[in-house]
């Protein structure tokens, strides 16, 4: 479990193990995708201590009202959402290829907010002009994730991925970095909103049914929601070269590390 909270992991660890029989097979691996150099060190660590490795869930994102900038210099939201999962998967990439591994993208509907514009390679930070917002950056770095998804799987047909959007789900690690009137407008809409949100475990299913599935759906690299494959909407999320580009950027931002 690769996680930047170890008091956190170890909690949820916890839990798990005391519902289900996992045969203590559970173990905490810190990995900061805020951080590159952390991500270089979890990737390392699994690479020297694992034979193979079956499944990989990409499933840490973040919102934030207000632009962030990382220990590496870049904006918060397209680091820990896209390029951190993106540093972390090629380096994995050899385990990942011989284990013929299924590599479980978590994203978002929130997509389609800058597919109609595409990735914005002038400005992605948001520092050269582009106003930043929570929403706006947010859906950029999603539309990264379905792209990065349908590119990998084209690049490697050994690999089976999904984009996955597992719903509008109710969690701290969305909330807790909204600013106040958005924060607390959700708490005090909280009765409402239950009735339109997942729980966590809901929020699940997708990933987990296509982490363990014999039956994989068609085809790959497709975006999943509610456990069924939906079209993506959209011209630049359907542009095959627009994937191919995202792909040269990603790799020209991380290649130092």
């Amino acid at each position: 479990m690769a996680c930047r909270n170890e008091k956190k992991a170890q909690t949820a660890m916890k839990d798990i193990l005391q519902s289900d029989d996992t045969n203590n097979r559970l173990v905490f691996l810190s990995l900061d995708l805020s951080d590159f150099t952390s991500v270089r060190a979890a990737a390392t660590n699994v690479l020297n201590s694992h034979p193979k490795l079956d499944v990989l869930i990409n499933n840490a994102g973040v919102m934030s009202s207000t632009q962030r900038t990382t220990v590496d210099n870049y904006e918060l939201c397209m680091q820990a959402n896209h390029l951190g999962h993106f540093l972390f998967t090629l380096l994995l990439m050899p385990l990942l290829l011989k284990s013929n591994a299924r590599i479980l993208n978590l994203t978002s509907s929130t997509y389609k907010l800058a597919t109609h514009i595409g990735f914005d390679f002038d400005d992605p930070y948001c520092t050269k002009g582009r106003q930043y917002g929570l929403f706006q950056q947010y859906g950029m770095t999603k539309l990264c994730n379905i792209l990065f998804t349908k590119e990998l799987v084209r690049r490697n047909n050994k690999l089976v991925s999904y984009a996955i959007h597992p719903g509008v789900v109710r969690t701290e690690g969305i909330t807790g970095n909204m600013n106040f009137f958005l924060k607390y407008g959700s708490m005090a809409c909280g009765f409402f909103l239950m009735w339109v949100m997942k729980t966590s475990q809901q929020g699940a299913y997708s990933t987990v049914w296509l982490a363990s599935t014999e039956d994989l759906p068609e085809p790959n690299g497709s975006y999943v929601s509610h456990c069924v494959i939906e079209r993506t909407i959209g011209k630049y999320v359907n542009d095959v070269e627009h994937a191919k580009k995202v792909w040269s950027w990603s790799e020209e931002q991380v290649k130092k590390w």
